[in-house]
């Protein structure tokens, strides 16, 4: 349901980088539909060009993340992992949650299946394990 709000958010997020500040009320809807559009096009066209688009965007999204990992490992101390605050223990539960938190809309990939081959026999298993192996050396 919270998917409907991300072409708002990239809109948003290019107009004020671009720093375009002072905008009327109906020209930043104008621009937020029109991105919505344009990101809602290839399935108007044409649904087997979603997985390709979806791959594409998932290595943009992504570069941004490896990298930043990849210059960030050598300064990692690991030390602070296990620090509490003085007189108080760790609280499990509470990370637990946030984790569970986190990993909100592994769900979506029923939605998703439909487009993929032999869904249930290979491609699905093996996405959720490789989806699951990333999230997990992320974290």
């Amino acid at each position: 349901a919270d998917a409907a709000v991300y072409p708002v958010l990239i809109c948003d997020t290019v107009m004020q980088v671009m720093g375009i500040t002072e905008m009327g009320l109906l020209q930043k809807w104008l621009w937020r539909l029109l991105t919505t559009i344009l990101l809602s096009l290839p399935t108007f066209v044409s649904i087997s060009s979603v997985p390709h688009m979806l791959v594409a965007m998932a290595i943009t999204t992504g570069a941004p993340v490896v990298t930043f990992i990849a210059l960030g490992l050598p300064r990692v101390d690991t030390s602070v992992w296990t620090q509490v605050q003085p007189g108080k223990a760790m609280q499990l539960g509470k990370m637990i949650n946030v984790l569970f938190w986190n990993l909100e809309g592994w769900d979506c990939v029923s939605t998703c299946s439909a487009l993929c081959e032999e869904p249930i026999e290979r491609t699905v298993p093996r996405g959720l394990f490789i989806a699951l192996a990333i999230t997990s050396t992320q974290y």
